[in-house]
């Protein structure tokens, strides 16, 4: 149906390669490339100009030496600076960095070099404050072993075999990783659980403004359809969040679970959903979910009843709010049902008698230093076991070993607002404006 297909084919693929180039040209200008990272890179390049030459020649178009040369002159120089950019110092480099508005901001991770700070912060962790009452009960029972000790040195019970008791510690080092291992799972699930969420979210808006158009192009159903949903598809997000914290919303639009713009819920709902109403419901996101289902029966009304289309559509919604419903349930579920009472007690039960009978098969070769080992023993596996205290909920958001909501739910609710603000520019007739570079340090890079 073209004119010259050949040319066209060339083209296209002359454009994609050198998007491709470029935007390795830009990762090293940017400085944020290691040196093993740029020569990848390069080598990348080679092979894709080396792909470019072979689907021109798939396409049917003929390309002579010179071309090939000058082909390949081109994509060479759209990398060229790599060599220069892992010469020059990382510290020039970072000084110069600038990150795209649309960068993950990544969050804090432990690195090797750290193991200082974490050494001086140890008085301040949470953790040891949550087990001090332990350490300081084990670590009087040793001093009182070695008072023992030293008042009554003829006391067989100074003279018992180990063996025993490090049989048991094997034990209890089992119990220890089988408690961990099941709180982490129940931690992993919750972080698959709001990943599910992101993604459902964000396609049931992007499904939202793309099968209800304005109602300028003629379409009867017009564009006030895929505003309300996404608006109460942000209304979801600010009501699953705040159940699953167990916090309820008081009306007055404070707090942390607003947008990235600092817009409170009720700018959120639709003029013909009742806020009064809203907060008096005990399942919010579940009255929420219920409000969706009605505004796409609603949006889907006047469509015709033979249309194939509108049926597919209207079906892919409804499973989107299905997996809503589905990652609530999934979520409370991991709320509702603990590890197992008894499980966790007789680990408890057991890790104390343990440790509290330890310095008595220590004493005898340690001296007075049973009470420095005992208060290292104690410390080292209680903070495993509140450890799995701590993620077994990772919802409750008292201490940072839990899920980030309020984070997550503000950039959340960002994506869902730009979907909706773009999808309204668009039906305008305007251009959305372009993203904005900043520098690295300027705050956390997401849409505002």
């Amino acid at each position: 149906e073209l004119a010259d297909t050949r040319a066209v084919r060339f083209r296209t693929i002359g454009r994609l390669s050198t998007f491709i180039l470029l935007r390795y040209k830009h990762l090293c200008a940017s400085g944020r490339e290691t040196v093993e990272q740029i020569w990848y890179g390069v080598r990348v390049k080679k092979e894709t100009m080396n792909y470019t030459l072979g689907f021109c020649g798939a396409g049917g178009v003929a390309l002579g030496s010179a071309q090939k040369v000058s082909l390949s002159k081109s994509c060479s120089a759209f990398a060229g600076n790599g060599a220069a950019v892992a010469r020059t110092p990382a510290r020039a480099r970072s000084a110069e960095r600038v990150t795209p508005r649309c960068a993950i901001a990544r969050p804090e991770r432990y690195k090797s070099h750290d193991w200082i700070r974490n050494l001086a912060s140890l008085p301040r962790s949470s953790i040891l404050t949550r087990i001090r009452t332990h350490i300081f009960t084990n670590v009087a029972c040793s001093a009182g072993v070695f008072a023992l000790f030293k008042a009554y040195p003829e006391w067989i019970i100074w003279h018992m075999s180990p063996q025993p008791h490090a049989m048991l510690g094997t034990v209890m080092g089992l119990l220890l990783v089988f408690r961990t291992n099941a709180a982490y799972d129940r931690f992993w699930e919750a972080r698959k659980l709001l990943g599910a969420l992101v993604n459902r979210t964000r396609a049931f808006c992007v499904a939202s403004t793309t099968y209800f158009p304005s109602s300028a192009s003629g379409n009867q159903r017009g564009d006030d359809s895929y505003r309300a949903l996404c608006q109460l598809t942000i209304a979801f997000v600010h009501t699953f969040m705040l159940r699953l914290r167990g916090e309820d919303m008081d009306g007055s639009d404070s707090g942390p679970y607003v947008d990235a713009g600092g817009r409170p819920l009720s700018q959120w709902l639709p003029v013909d959903i009742d806020k009064e109403e809203l907060l008096g419901m005990k399942n919010q996101p579940l009255f929420v979910c219920d409000k969706l289902q009605q505004k796409v029966r609603e949006a889907f009304d006047n469509a015709p009843v033979a249309e194939a289309t509108a049926i597919a559509q209207r079906e892919t919604l409804d499973k989107y709010i299905g997996d809503f419903i589905d990652i609530l349930g999934a979520c409370e579920r991991i709320i509702l049902t603990p590890v197992p009472l008894s499980y966790s007690r007789h680990t408890s039960r057991f890790l104390s008698l343990w440790c509290v009978t330890l310095p008595i098969f220590l004493v005898e070769k340690q001296d007075f230093m049973v009470i420095v080992t005992s208060l290292f023993i104690s410390w080292a596996l209680f903070s495993i076991e509140e450890i799995g205290h701590l993620i077994e909920d990772p919802f409750i958001g008292k201490y940072n070993t839990t899920l980030p909501l309020e984070q997550m739910s503000t950039n959340l609710t960002g994506d869902l607002a730009t979907i909706l603000e773009r999808a309204q520019v668009r039906d305008r007739g305007a251009v959305p404006p372009p993203p904005v570079r900043q520098p690295v340090g300027a705050g956390t890079a997401q849409f505002q």
